[in-house]
């Protein structure tokens, strides 16, 4: 863990070896038409005396496995206690109850916002990169529910550049591949406020990650805020992206097509349907102007038309259309654009696209539009409902709400257009500038999101956008707001969760990203002469087979991500100390202000600092700042690993503030603001201690276990994060999901199911809490099974069953201590992640040796009837972290060979 806090990587025993197995096929993903670039893949103490919870009655197995229409022995009562290993479910014949398949996720919408400002000149991000980098918290995950799946990325930001002739180039990656049309100019000069643009894919069944690049010209420094990713997905999505390449120009001053985006969509019965288009521009003429209108089946849509653009500087402009009524059936929108006379027009790449709603399938799409006319203007600024963009809508529980805003808008010679989302639900300052200084009359577009909205049943909610002037006039004309609501996914893919370095018990780190592709390492050997037994210096060769051989720690997160993600090799090299042992551990007399100070923290900052400098003889440091920033960032342009003699292993990784001036270490013009270092001599038997620590590093993972202290829920040895030393540990099936790992499964009704070994299948299932709560609470399971010399790792973990996680994500949640746990025991425990991943146990087990996991003999998982030791027995049970029933619950453990069956049961 950084700020120098010890990591749990102490000196113990070694790893056994390991064979070698090829990682789990990539996802497949197919580009719209058009598109042919596809970029190269990426180098305790309980509390005593607790009275026993009473125990409920429960439903027969029968209700159970009535679904499957199979006569089963009913049994009267669930077990609490311990009992007897359970049968294999039983079926016609004696035979094994047929599966109910599990199902993936169902929805079409994911929303990815980072508004991430109060004032209007602050929070950009910036890059000088004149190749394409991501873009700092602009990346999410997504599962398709189906091959072919249509999927449309709309990404939205407030934009500009340094010069006012640069471009700033964006474009979008899907699984590491570049989606339809290979990139756009997004803006050209000085800031004009937010733009939007919509990049289209096809993929298949199963989970992907999006991500957002961008590049600019040289010489050029581009900056971007309030970053919005909205993907959408799934049959109800149409699009049309014609190819990159040539742009097309119109001199007419009547309508007549754009070309190449004409879009085939259908709709159901009782169904409606908005059109969306999106394209780079330039105007070419004083005061001329670029109209766009969209039709179906020939007639048009609301607003009946736009001006789309109005300057001369490259960029991109996007509107939302309301689609006249539409009878069920085959429909087609087309596109129509004009020029003022004597004026020129082009286009460059574009998207069309559609989105239909099925009014039988429950959530709520819709667009409204403001009646066209005369344009409105405002000096006030004073926060104001925009007149003619409002809905009143009845939100299903936990409701994921997406409000893209797109119209003509505005800013005087000093005004800047300012725009809010109101919604029930948590207030939020967030807000977007759609215009300032000088913008022409023009199409912009944004779009806003809310997420845990939890309201009573039938509740009508009014949703509006809000706008005010800062500084002079502004204007705004034809308009719209393209509403898309459905229930939330928890935990939500798309969304960065806060749990670990960027916590709130790390408010400097960052949020763990969905993480796909190659990360750069470089690692250096610090050859300390140390006395026995800390006088065994490793090798390069020793370290690089550790590193990055046949069984190494490379191939360990190759595995463990499914072949969605690895580590590069930066180089391995090795420099002489130019101090001693003693200098470094023994450095107190030298120590920032005291009299003998040397300019140094500490001798083990020192010897980082020296080893890093050393090092700039043969690295060229600032050939990896790819953004242009000066500063190296170990998440995605170089991590840093040094190696230090020592007899027992251990790890840390560390903020490299090693000079007592406070100044960072600055090697080739650039920072290197942390490392992470090992400490080994032997590096084939222990490289799961860099494993743990470049997780702390480059995937920003929080540790799991706390020192000292054990509850029922530790982690212990199932994930790399916890307390895994000479295992080969996985991560724990939250922390694949947020980077993008696994794949989330859900019980659709009561039944049996079967869930394979995480390492093989990849899949997780997920029992929400979606019915009240904050939306981010969740029991994960995954079937977990121990061995020695297994290919995909996972060895020595002690577990050969159902795993159960509680996932409390809110700070103000996972601050509750588990059941049978004081409030002063679990305050003494740091660490959101450790607070808010939660291994729940058969049996509750302080001494931290108990099983794990649910197997043969366990008994049932029900919802309440928690006993704490003490009492006359001891058992778990699935709880929300406020002491409530959680409504689900677990039967019939069993084995099905390499899988594990149960059956699941919803109050």
């Amino acid at each position: 863990m950084r700020h120098g806090t010890r990591c749990d990587k102490h000196p113990g025993a070694a790893t056994p070896a390991h064979d070698i197995a090829t990682g789990f096929p990539q996802s497949r993903v197919r580009i719209s038409p058009g598109s042919v670039s596809v970029r190269a893949p990426r180098v305790g103490v309980r509390e005593r005396g607790e009275p026993m919870n009473p125990l409920r009655s429960v439903r027969s197995l029968s209700l159970v496995l009535a679904a499957a229409a199979l006569a089963v022995t009913a049994v009267a009562q669930r077990h609490v206690a311990p009992a007897p290993p359970h049968n294999p479910l039983p079926g016609p014949g004696g035979g094994k109850v047929p599966q109910t398949a599990l199902a993936l996720p169902h929805g079409t919408l994911d929303l990815r916002v980072e508004p991430a400002q109060t004032a209007a000149n602050s929070g950009f991000l910036t890059t000088e990169s004149n190749a394409f980098v991501n873009v700092p918290r602009a990346s999410a995950t997504f599962v398709a529910d189906a091959d072919e799946t249509p999927l449309a990325v709309t990404f939205s930001a407030e934009a500009y550049t340094s010069s006012a002739v640069g471009r700033l180039f964006v474009r979008a990656l899907v699984d590491g591949v570049v989606a339809a049309p290979a990139d756009v100019v997004f803006t050209e000069g000085g800031f004009q406020g937010a733009r939007s643009f919509t990049f289209t894919a096809k993929v298949d069944r199963g989970v992907h990650t999006v991500e957002i690049q961008w590049l600019v010209d040289p010489g050029v420094t581009g900056s971007l805020r309030s970053e919005a990713l909205e993907l959408r997905h799934g049959a109800k999505v149409w699009h049309t992206t014609p190819p990159s390449g040539p742009d097309v120009q119109t001199t007419t001053s009547s309508f007549v097509p754009v070309p190449g985006v004409s879009v085939p969509f259908f709709v159901p019965a009782g169904g409606r349907a908005m059109v969306g288009f999106s394209a780079e521009t330039v105007v070419l003429g004083a005061n001329k102007r670029l109209f766009v209108r969209a039709l179906v089946d020939g007639v048009p849509c609301a607003p009946g038309d736009v001006v789309f653009a109005g300057r001369s500087a490259r960029q991109v402009h996007a509107m939302r259309f309301g689609t006249p009524a539409l009878a069920a059936g085959w429909h087609t929108a087309t596109f129509q654009w004009l020029i003022d006379a004597g004026g020129a027009g082009t286009l460059g790449d574009r998207t069309a696209w559609v989105t239909t709603e099925d009014a039988s399938a429950g959530g709520h799409e819709s667009i409204v539009v403001a009646p066209s006319g005369p344009s409105i203007s405002t000096a006030s600024s004073t926060w104001a409902a925009v007149p003619g963009l409002s809905a009143l809508v009845a939100l299903p529980p936990n409701a994921e709400i997406a409000a893209a805003f797109s119209g003509e808008v505005q800013g005087g010679s000093a005004g800047v257009l300012e725009m809010r989302l109101v919604t029930p639900g948590p207030t939020t300052s967030d807000v977007v500038v759609l215009a300032q200084g000088g913008f022409s009359f023009e199409t912009q577009s944004f779009t806003f999101d809310r997420k845990h909205v939890f309201l009573p049943t039938a509740t009508l909610s009014g949703i509006w956008v809000e706008w005010r002037a800062v500084g002079g006039l502004v204007s705004m004309g034809d308009r719209s707001l393209h509403l898309t609501i459905e229930r939330g996914l928890v935990p939500d893919l798309a969304e960065a969760p806060a749990i670990g370095r960027g916590s709130q018990d790390s408010p400097d780190g960052r949020l763990v990203e969905a993480a796909i592709g190659t990360r750069k390492v470089l690692t250096l050997i610090h050859r300390i002469p140390r006395v026995a037994p800390n006088d065994v210096i490793p090798t390069i060769p020793a370290v690089t087979d550790a590193l990055y051989g046949a069984d190494s720690m490379a191939d360990y997160f190759a595995k463990v991500s499914g072949g969605r993600f690895g580590l590069v090799n930066a180089g391995v090299l090795e420099y002489d100390a130019l101090k001693s042992e003693g200098h470094y551990w023994n450095h107190d007399a030298f120590d920032c202000g005291k009299p003998l100070a040397d300019g140094y923290t500490g001798g083990h900052a020192e010897r980082w600092a020296e080893v890093v400098q050393l090092a700039a003889a043969d690295v060229d440091f600032a050939s990896y700042d790819t953004d242009g920033d000066g500063i190296l960032q170990p998440e995605r342009e170089l991590a840093v690993l040094i190696v230090v003699p020592q007899g027992g292993t251990a790890g840390f990784t560390r903020d490299l503030n090693a000079l007592c001036t406070g100044a960072p270490i600055v090697v080739d013009g650039v920072v290197v603001p942390a490392i992470s270092e090992w400490f080994t001599n032997a590096p084939d038997v222990n490289w799961e201690v860099p494993a743990h620590e470049l997780a702390h590093l480059i995937l920003g993972l929080t540790d799991l276990y706390a020192n000292n202290f054990n509850f029922d829920t530790e982690v212990g040895s199932l994930s790399l994060m916890g307390d895994n030393l000479s295992t080969t540990s996985h991560l724990d099936a939250f922390h694949k999901l947020a980077l993008g790992w696994a794949t989330p499964r859900y019980a659709p009704v009561d039944g049996p199911y079967e869930l394979g070994d995480v390492k093989e299948s990849g899949e997780v299932l997920v029992l929400p809490r979606d019915a009240d709560g904050d939306g981010m609470e969740c029991f994960l399971l995954e079937t977990r099974r121990t061995n020695f010399d297994h290919a995909l790792y996972d060895e020595v973990i002690g577990a050969n069953g159902v795993v159960v996680w509680h996932v409390v994500e809110s700070a103000a949640q996972n601050s509750m201590p588990p059941g049978c746990t004081t409030l002063a025991e679990w305050a003494s425990v740091s660490g959101n992640g450790r607070r808010a991943l939660r291994v729940l146990r058969p049996g509750i087990d302080y001494a931290g040796g108990g099983a794990s996991d649910w197997t043969s003999g366990s008994y049932d998982l029900l919802d309440d009837g928690r006993s704490c030791p003490g009492a006359m027995v001891v058992r778990n049970a699935l709880e929300w972290a406020d002491g409530s029933a959680s409504g689900w619950n677990l039967i019939g453990f069993a084995d099905a060979g390499p899988a594990k069956t149960f059956a699941v049961v919803r109050d």
